[in-house]
């Protein structure tokens, strides 16, 4: 054994490698009873050294892995990032928007586009095979576990499962394997494993809920214990420290799941298995018998969230190498031992602490796991509620995407009024289907409202309970906003991808700055470019594009141009010729790697054409809290509804500012395409906003705000900005109920108590607020506020109730809209009711 180590082995050591050697012989045993203890032993003693062989063969390879992105990483910061160390760090996190080498390549867009991939991959399959919707119902669940648990076998046996159940399990099988090899590619170990369905799912809340003895009683007739290695052979302490795991959370975190040793260092991403992958079923039965009790509840929301688990892995190593967390400290080590003035050294140990500190628990998705179980599940409901009683006209507002997209489509070159006549064309043509849609789950971009169909707990989120997150699904489909975003985000991407065809018949000096700009910031450049460009296109509906699965059919010769120094140096150590299996690995791994880089550009160039808010958005608002806390619950109802106007600072207008070259503002303002941008982006979101305000107001009765009064334009730019609610204070319009600016700074959740409070004083003091009760419950009533309904209720049934229960409020309401903002009704309510 010590050989195999090649060390010598220290006490502890040894101990542990007696207890491996004991568990391997108990399983031994287990498997064939009439064995001779002796020959239990043998075969024992030859199954831990080939499993030492391979620990000592992954702990190498591993290291390799390590030492090359740390050398790599640390050359990108010291050459590209040594004026702004803290940007460097937070561009490989999360990404910044300035015009630098790799400045958008971070860990949360490799996470994101991984995800993209996989769901959308699988989304794709299976509604090519036609079986999208039963899949979606839940129907045949029991037969596609069925049917994946025996795809492993050497002749697989369907009979007595439907054939569409096997035709659905099939795509899940691919894409778990292609998640397998994307994993083992970036340092983790995850064999194929016969009887595997999907990654185990545990719901802390259920498990929490039911407690030890309970979830143990449920569990343990399930297990398959010949197929466990149990410590010590003692079951019930293993599953204790098992549940510890499970209700602490951890499995919450991005996880690989090796089955063996090798994995050295702190954190060890690829070493680190979340505790439920240690428990086996003895069937496919058995194991959708405990996820429904313990689990995510059906099949398919298994599958779906083990896949973007798996993303969340992936991405993670894919940048940061199997430690995350070392390789952060070693690189900010590096970076403190280059940095000499003492100011800003302690700047940068401060930033480390907490900005990328903040950062690092948002992608490695620590800020998930809860505290307190209950307190995180209440508060979420609790948010998700005022959403549905708020955003019914959600989609009134998002008209100021149309000059934010204009925006994006600008800053790729392709000019700002085609930006906008690409998003109207878009919105008129509605979501992308057929040959198009396919093409969009090649670029990555996975839609919401795709796992909504399937994922019934909502945006794949567990926080929320299952009957708020059904109703969170149904809601945005009726308001209308899931098909505005997921429309002109489906158009962002495919127009990009066309136009890229169209330019890879270009070398990358020809192609427009803009472009090349673009390119860069995803670590693409000339070589890579020519590469690239050599991908055959994809044809739909007539058009070409250049998709991320085109780089499979890239020629040999030109993928070996870019690992040709890579090459040269395997020959010159090895003195020999390169191992044909060498050379196509090096190859695969490229290859992966270009695919890599065009989805991540088109997931993230489509969601600042569309604002999605991202790793970035999340780490600004969280703050690297947990749910569940104090702390940490506050900031989430607070951030409520804020999320899309830190989005568009951080990505729209930081684009604007930084992303032509500009590091300060005032260089920006200096900078004539950052100025331009700057103005064009302002002023049209200014003028969308003021439309929105206007189609706001016509739809509640009302006359448009005056455009001749400076407040107007104000509330105006901060509809255009994301940050509408401030625009209606200033207006007048969020105090009439009682609710302050207090109550909009703090969240809706907030402002409501801050509502009901003031009714409870104003009722203490002996006003009658019958009315103003009313019309507060009705607006935080979910499914009431829809903006093509709420105007009818309002005239039909509403303002009668409201008049009824307080003469006169009709007329006061009216004036005050008069005296407040200088608005009349161009549809009287008062005159409704006589």
């Amino acid at each position: 054994m010590t050989r195999e180590a090649g060390r010598k082995l220290t006490d502890k050591e040894v101990k542990e490698l007696g207890e491996q050697l004991d568990e391997r012989a108990r399983q031994i045993r287990r498997q064939d009873p009439s064995l001779d203890p002796r020959e239990v032993q043998i075969r024992a003693a030859q199954k831990l050294e080939q499993d030492l062989k391979l620990a000592a063969i992954i702990e190498k390879r591993n290291a390799l892995l390590n030492q090359r992105k740390r050398i790599e990483l640390d050359a990108y910061l010291e050459n590209v990032w040594s004026d702004r160390p803290t940007d460097g760090l937070q561009a490989i996190l999360t990404g910044v928007q300035r015009s630098r080498s790799g400045a958008r390549r971070s860990v949360g867009l490799e996470q994101n586009a991984l995800q993209g991939k996989y769901l959308g991959g699988l989304v794709a399959d299976i509604e090519r095979a036609g079986h999208f919707k039963l899949f979606a119902s839940g129907a045949a669940d029991y037969d596609i576990a069925r049917a994946l648990w025996r795809l492993d076998d050497e002749t697989p046996d369907m009979k007595g499962l439907m054939p569409e159940a096997v035709e659905i399990a099939r795509p899940i099988h691919k894409w778990h394997e292609v998640s397998r090899a994307d994993a083992n590619r970036e340092g983790a170990w995850i064999g194929k494993e016969k009887g595997y369905i999907t990654r185990q799912s545990h719901d802390l809340h259920r498990i929490r809920k039911a407690g030890y003895q309970v979830w143990r009683d449920v569990i343990l007739p399930m297990l398959d214990l010949d197929r466990m290695d149990i410590p010590g052979g003692d079951i019930h302490a293993y599953l204790g420290k098992v549940y510890e795991g499970l209700a602490s959370g951890v499995h919450l975190k991005a996880s690989t799941r090796p089955k063996l040793g090798g994995f050295k260092g702190p954190a060890n991403l690829a070493r680190k298995a979340s505790q439920e992958r240690v428990l086996h079923f003895k069937s496919a039965d058995d194991w959708m018998a405990y996820n429904q009790q313990f689990g995510s509840g059906s099949l398919r929301e298994a599958v779906m969230g083990g896949l973007r688990h798996s993303a969340q892995s992936t991405g993670l190593m894919r940048v940061l190498g199997t430690n995350p967390e070392s390789m952060l400290d070693v690189l900010g080590r590096k970076i403190q031992e280059r940095i000499t003035d003492p100011g800003k050294l302690q700047k940068f140990t401060q930033d480390l602490r907490g900005p990328i500190a903040n950062r690092m628990k948002q992608v490695d998705g620590t800020v998930n796991i809860p505290v307190n179980a209950t307190a995180a599940r209440v508060s979420a409901n609790l948010r998700a509620w005022e959403s549905m009683a708020k955003l019914g006209g959600a989609v009134i507002s998002s008209v100021t995407d149309i000059p934010v997209y204009a925006s994006e489509v600008r800053y790729q070159g392709r000019g700002m009024l085609s930006g906008m006549a690409e998003a109207l064309g878009a919105l008129g043509r509605g979501r992308p289907s057929g040959e198009r849609a396919q093409v969009l789950s090649s670029l990555g971009v996975f839609f919401d409202s795709m796992a909504g169909e399937i994922v019934r707990r909502g945006s794949l989120d567990d926080t929320f309970s299952a009957g708020v997150a059904r109703g969170m699904q149904t809601y945005f489909k009726f308001n209308g906003l899931n098909w505005w975003t997921e429309t002109l985000r489906g158009s962002a991407a495919l127009s990009l991808s066309h136009f890229m065809a169209k330019e890879a018949s270009k070398a990358f000096a020809d192609v427009a700055p803009e472009m090349q700009r673009m390119l860069n910031l995803y670590g693409i450049d000339a070589a890579r470019w020519e590469v690239i460009r050599k991908s055959p296109s994809k044809l739909a509906d007539g058009r070409e594009y250049l998709t991320p699965d085109g780089t499979a059919d890239i020629p040999d010769e030109a993928i070996d141009g870019l690992i040709a120094e890579r090459i040269a140096e395997i020959q010159k150590s090895k003195n020999r010729e390169i191992i044909p299996g060498k050379i196509e690995r090096a190859r695969e791994d490229m290859r992966e790697r270009l695919s890599s880089s065009l989805r991540a550009l088109y997931l993230d160039r489509a969601e600042i054409a569309v604002i999605e808010p991202d790793a970035e958005t999340f780490a600004i608002l969280r703050q690297g809290t947990q749910s569940g806390t104090l702390y940490g619950e506050l900031l989430r109802f607070i951030s409520q509804f804020k999320a899309f106007g830190v989005s568009l600072t951080q990505k729209i207008l930081a684009r604007e500012a930084y992303g032509y070259g500009a590091d300060t503002l005032g260089e920006a303002l200096k900078n004539g395409e950052s100025l331009r941008g700057l103005i064009n982006v302002i002023l049209m979101s200014t003028l969308f906003g003021y439309g929105a305000m206007t189609i706001k107001s016509l739809l509640k009765g009302k006359t448009p705000h005056d455009p001749l009064d400076a407040q107007t334009w104000v509330a105006a730019a901060m509809q255009g900005g994301g940050f509408g609610i401030y625009g209606d204070f200033l207006l007048g319009q969020s105090d009439r109920f009682g609710g302050g600016l207090l109550g909009k700074i703090a969240g809706p959740v907030p402002g409501l108590i801050e509502e009901i409070d003031d009714i409870r004083a104003k009722a203490f003091s002996g006003e009658d607020v019958a009315a103003t009760a009313f019309r507060t419950l009705v607006n935080n009533t979910p499914f009431l506020n829809l903006f093509y309904t709420r105007m009818a209720l309002d005239y039909a049934i509403l303002y009668e109730l409201q008049e009824a229960m307080n003469p006169g409020y009709l007329r006061r309401m009216e004036k005050r809209a008069k005296q407040e903002n200088g608005q009349t009704y161009w549809l009287s309510p008062q005159e409704a009711v006589r």
